[in-house]
């Protein structure tokens, strides 16, 4: 398990480099949301994915967010990559905690 690391996905990709035999129905590797959201903020930016980084909604969770611009304005979107606000039933958008708060 990663954590109380600074948001970096390194050693996700470390652990994805010890696995032997990968397997939909159990985990590859294990990390919180810091190194979650790190880790959708660069394989979104690999993708050719612009606008989407960082989020601190709390001084201690990390949550990936996605600009959107258009030509009504600029949307947040904010990535669940931390279960510390979400319930079941939360998804893509959650209104949990004010995505504009910090840049």
């Amino acid at each position: 398990m990663i954590t109380n690391r600074p948001p970096n996905s390194d050693h996700i990709w470390h652990q994805w480099k010890t696995v032997v035999a990968p397997s939909a129905l159990s985990p590859t590797a294990s990390a919180e949301c810091d190194e979650l959201s790190a880790l959708f903020a660069f394989l979104s930016a690999r993708a050719g994915i612009r606008g989407v980084g960082l989020l601190w909604p709390t001084e201690n969770h990390t949550v990936a967010a996605w600009v959107l611009r258009q030509s009504a304005g600029a949307i947040r979107v904010v990535i669940p990559t931390t279960q510390i606000f979400l319930d079941d039933s939360d998804y893509w958008g959650t209104r949990k905690f004010d995505p504009w708060l910090r840049k």
